[in-house]
């Protein structure tokens, strides 16, 4: 019986002339001919790879114990995953056997017990929990354009972030409970549940009272009068229990709109006078876990956290974002370990290093040419390699293909070398410049080195030098020196939805005796990025340029990701683009995928004037952020002078 086959075994004695026999009579499961699986749900696991978890044998007698392990496991899945509020089953139907997961999306959170004074909807929002009811009462657009229903779909961190939102929130106490109840709600096909909360409020009075004094101790950060302000109660109010504990919430609201995150306020009555203790968070230990190759120094100069400080969110934010975008980490988190009652924070820096070294990047653009197709390509790639042995350097080889010149670049660069406060770059390249009516071809041999500050607070310094030989005439020796200023504070540098950022970059060639050419080239660029809904977000960037010859030649150039959509590449003495992109998240997980529309002006000049002949595109993209290749866009532009549409593509970053 044990085997799991049988769905009954009966022994049973029955005597002969020579003794006994024992006769056993079983009863087979049925037999198995196919098996499948149902999800109830949005699928939020991959069926194919539940599929993999079902150990039932096709073509035998139903086995129980498989039956039971490959439920069991298919649980387990979903638990690892963070998903806890599933159901699975199984039933035999017919020859086939189906395995039916229940998926519970969560409807509404409810309260019971002393309710007075709280706000269960503020809770929810500031928690970030995701209710069923709220896609339901939204509008078809707003569903279609921002609502993915499988983020009502609950996962452990989910719950365990709404119960520490309660923690940190002055009416609950530790006698308040949580659960959660099945529901079934009309007009809804998801499986649902509701969470409820079981409140027992904080007790600092028992009945109405007035206090001739109200004092605060522990404060650093705030004074005395701001928090008072921020408590909005004074001397001589009759106050009830939960008056008292909604002074505590705005107190530590106040702290928490000023950038300071996870402050505790404790009251307590003396006599007559109101007590209220601060209980600031400082940073009192910052522990980096998860490095196995990269270097500590190269995490610790990235940290904007540092002990004995003060914890802020803006801090944490920072260093979060900072090494989010080294690409030498998979994956991020930064936890912070605290009690309510003490000042003390320690910081977990939680890193896991990326396996993937080796990347595909760059700037590809094409439009339509006068002549042949490929006349119409511009572009660079790049191949390069990240953080192999553990100390931040990026090791790159760059194939530049523009109209009207060639270039192949090695680029070395290596973060904080003997840990000293800034990165450290050196470039060799070769470029072919094609000729002209009035002028020569030329090829060009190159070498630099530059130096690029630390972040700090999002600003970073530039400093480089270069030497130019254009080896094919006598007198073709230029040196130049670089002076740059960038401020970043976007979520990503990849495809960012929140912040702004912007740049100068001043380029002096002409310098000593080495000055075949000889100008002054500055340009800048400024982004703006603004989430609107959930997964609509709208951003505007602004490129510029200009140059100040006096011999030689130099351009300022719009292509590759700065290009104008839809035309081909442009270069001039001074240029201008404004794009513009609103764009929607189709998915964000593994890669992200983008749906939008573009909005691009922009021209380039000599004489006439930059704003002499602006040229205008608009029209559909997709967009996509690959883990090798980086930012692929491509689209459709209507050149709205010419009156004509045209294909585009575009490989490379934000700029």
């Amino acid at each position: 019986f044990d085997m799991g086959y049988f769905a009954s075994v009966k022994p049973e004695l029955i005597p002969g002339k020579e003794g006994y026999t024992l006769l056993i009579t079983v009863k087979e499961n049925p037999k198995v001919k196919d098996w499948k699986i149902t999800i109830d749900g949005e699928g939020l696991l991959d069926v194919k790879d539940l599929e993999k978890l079902v150990t039932i044998e096709k073509g035998k007698a139903l086995n129980v114990k498989r039956v039971q392990e490959s439920l069991e496991n298919i649980k387990k899945a979903y638990e690892e995953a963070g998903y806890i509020f599933i159901e699975v089953t199984g039933n035999m139907r017919k020859d086939t056997f189906e395995i039916i997961v229940e998926e519970y999306a969560l409807w509404d959170v409810f309260i019971n017990g002393e309710a007075a004074g709280i706000d269960i909807s503020q809770i929810v929002k500031e928690a970030n929990l995701n209710l069923l009811k709220d896609f339901y009462s939204a509008s078809p657009l707003v569903r279609f354009f921002t609502m993915n229903k499988k983020k009502f779909y609950p996962r452990v961190s989910d719950i365990n972030r709404f119960i520490q939102t309660l923690r940190l929130n002055a009416f609950f106490s530790e006698e308040t409970t949580v659960n959660f109840k099945k529901v079934t709600m009309d007009n809804v096909e998801e499986k649902t549940i509701v969470l409820i909360v079981n409140v027992v409020q904080r007790k600092i009075i028992d009945k109405k009272r007035s206090f001739s004094c109200i004092e605060v101790i522990g404060n650093k950060l705030l004074s005395r009068d701001e928090i008072l302000r921020a408590a909005k109660i004074k001397p001589g109010d009759v106050l009830e229990n939960h008056e008292i504990l909604a002074a505590m919430n705005r107190i530590m609201g106040e702290y928490k709109r000023r950038g300071y995150p996870f402050v505790w306020v404790d009251a307590s009555v003396e006599k007559d006078k109101l007590m209220f203790k601060v209980y600031e968070k400082y940073i009192s230990k910052i522990e980096v876990e998860g490095l196995k190759t990269t270097k500590p120094y190269i995490v610790r100069n990235l940290l904007r956290v540092y002990e004995g400080n003060p914890l802020k969110s803006e801090d944490v934010a920072e260093t979060f974002s900072y090494l989010n975008n080294t690409r030498y980490f998979s994956s991020v988190d930064i936890k912070p370990l605290f009690t309510q009652n003490a000042t003390d924070v320690k910081l977990i820096v939680d890193l896991k290093e990326s396996d993937k070294h080796y990347f595909i990047v760059g700037g590809v653009a094409w439009a339509p040419p006068d002549g042949e197709w490929w006349e119409g390509l511009a572009g660079n790639v790049d191949l390069s390699a990240v953080n192999v042995w553990g100390y931040g350097q990026r090791f790159s080889f760059k194939l530049d293909l523009g109209i009207k010149k060639k270039t192949v670049s090695f680029d070395y660069k290596i973060p904080s070398p003997f840990a000293l406060p800034f990165d450290f770059g050196f470039n060799v390249s070769c470029e072919k410049l094609n000729a002209t009516d009035t002028s020569v071809a030329t090829n060009t041999l190159t070498v630099g080195v530059d130096f690029t500050t630390l972040p700090i607070k999002g600003n970073t310094f530039r400093f480089g030098v270069s030497f130019d030989d254009v080896l094919n005439l006598e007198n073709g020796k230029t040196l130049t020196v670089l002076g740059g200023y960038a401020y970043d504070k976007r979520d990503s540098k990849y495809v960012p939805k929140n912040g702004f950022n912007f740049g100068v970059n001043v380029w002096k060639a002409g310098i000593l005796q080495f000055n075949a050419k000889d100008y002054v080239k500055v340009e800048g660029y400024a982004g703006f990025y603004t989430q609107i809904l959930d997964s609509l977000t709208l951003n505007m960037k602004i490129f510029g340029g200009k140059v100040f010859l006096n011999r030689g030649k130099e351009s300022v150039e719009l292509w590759g990701p700065e290009s104008l959509r839809g035309y081909d590449y442009l270069e001039g003495e001074s240029a201008f683009l404004v794009s513009n992109n609103l764009n929607w998240f189709v998915k964000e997980d593994p890669v992200i995928v983008v749906l939008g529309l573009f909005l691009d002006h922009g021209d380039v000049s000599n004489d006439e004037g930059i704003f002499s002949n602006m040229k205008t595109s608009f029209g559909p993209k997709i967009l996509m952020s690959l883990p090798i290749l980086g930012n692929v866009e491509f689209g459709y532009a209507y050149k709205l002078m010419e009156r004509e549409w045209a294909p585009y593509f575009v490989l490379g970053q934000e700029f």
